[in-house]
């Protein structure tokens, strides 16, 4: 993997971590040297930074005479240089003649500090390719709100680069159109909406994924940006959409799938790639419980499609004493793979219970991966192997395990209440 090297007061190590993170939505790797409790000796900061393909400079302020020496290493070792620095602050040393250094307003962790650790990474992989970014990554189950979207498309001189977003179907989402206000989720035929870009720059069309789609039954917006008409309306790069979103009743790790096609002259669309953007987690009320693993197509052969892992409760168990309840509340829990996951999966917000765990690769049929899990006090991790057979007889049976689970719950319900009296 591609590694940046992150250059930092201690100070600022939080940001540093948070920008850590963002990094790996961009298949590249921080590196930091040292911690909170002790600085790290200048040999091994050195090799740090010699072992990464580049250094990003944090500057939030004009100590930073530690930052500079490590710019210096970097420098000599011809590794490209980024910058984030505060604004207000003045730059000295290297720094202003060997890179254009981005200026921040505040150290805010924010959409627009996200959309610039985009760039750094982009630009780090030599990628041409699109990028995305959403601003909030939790919500909570069964909330609503506004979702911001930014995507920074390829530039082509001329013609329509044609990017499908695909949102998983537990969401309720919609585009937020400047005409209409809200435009309605479409569940059948395609709609067309506008965006603040007027219409000859860019179009979108909103409408269901079917069952022979790469995504079935997910909401597909397809946005279609005019070259060179869409240029001057993309800030600093980026095309940025709105949409409503109500978030799913069912906790877990979600996530938004996206394709490109580039059109010029009129020709035929050509597929140019395929991006993924960073999963969204949705909270329940109970977070004390998670599950992992790996999913695998075939022994010691991750899964490397995307898909999904589902974990159906079929029992839930009191939290202190791990007996059963006698009550109908459940708390299932997904997980929603890209390519890039390899099969690993983390599902959280899970309560005490017995659950039953599928996965499938989409879109393929759905494999029970373990029956019964007791989920209880220690988090658990399960792996399991999928079948990639094109069939839907699967998401039947699914949805007959979850009716068989409720029926098993309400028996049980009516058994405790006769035993009571």
């Amino acid at each position: 993997m591609t590694k940046l090297f992150l250059s930092v007061n201690f100070d600022d190590i939080n940001l540093a971590q948070q920008i850590k993170e963002e990094l790996k939505h961009h298949r590249v790797e921080g590196v930091i040297a040292g911690d909170l409790a002790e600085a790290p000796p200048p040999e091994v900061v050195r090799s740090l930074i010699l072992a990464s393909d580049g250094l990003l400079a944090i500057v939030t302020s004009e100590d930073d005479s530690w930052i500079q020496n490590e710019i210096g290493i970097a420098y000599a070792a011809a590794l490209p240089v980024y910058a984030l620095v505060k604004e207000g602050v003045q730059v000295g040393g290297l720094l202003p003649q060997i890179t254009t250094y981005v200026k921040v307003t505040d150290l805010f962790w924010g959409f627009d500090f996200k959309k610039k650790v985009a760039v750094v990474a982009s630009e780090l992989r030599r990628n041409e390719g699109i990028q995305a970014v959403v601003d909030d990554t939790e919500m909570l189950v069964g909330s609503s709100g506004i979702l911001q979207l930014a995507i920074r498309p390829r530039r082509i001189p001329s013609g329509e680069e044609i990017i499908t977003v695909y949102v998983p179907p537990e969401f309720n989402v919609s585009i937020i159109d400047s005409r209409d206000e809200v435009a309605e989720l479409v569940t059948g035929i395609p709609r067309r909406t506008s965006t603040e870009i007027p219409e000859n720059a860019c179009t979108i069309v909103t409408s269901v994924a079917g069952e022979n789609d790469a995504y079935p039954r997910f909401l597909r917006i397809g946005i279609v940006l005019k070259f060179p008409d869409v240029q001057s309306y993309l800030s600093g790069g980026w095309a940025e959409f709105r949409l409503n979103y109500r978030a799913p009743a069912t906790t877990g790790r979600y996530r938004l799938f996206g394709t490109e096609q580039v059109s010029t002259a009129g020709a035929r669309p050509q597929d140019a790639s395929s991006f993924d953007i960073e999963p969204i987690i949705v909270k329940g009320e109970v977070l004390a419980m998670f599950l992992t693993g790996i999913i695998f197509t075939s022994p010691h052969v991750p899964l490397k499609l995307p898909g999904v892992v589902s974990a159906i409760m079929t029992m839930r168990l009191d939290s202190y004493t791990g007996q059963p309840l006698p009550d109908l509340s459940r708390v299932n829990a997904m997980c929603y793979l890209s390519t890039s996951d390899e099969g690993r999966y983390m599902m959280t917000g899970l309560a005490p219970g017995i659950y039953d765990v599928y996965a499938s690769a989409i879109p393929f049929s759905t494999s029970l991966i373990k029956s019964q899990l007791r989920v209880w006090k220690q988090p658990e991790s399960v792996d399991g192997e999928v079948h990639l057979t094109l069939t839907t007889a699967d998401n039947a049976a699914l949805r007959l395990r979850v009716e068989h689970a409720l029926k098993l719950e309400q028996e049980y319900r009516r058994s405790q209440l006769r035993r009571d009296g």
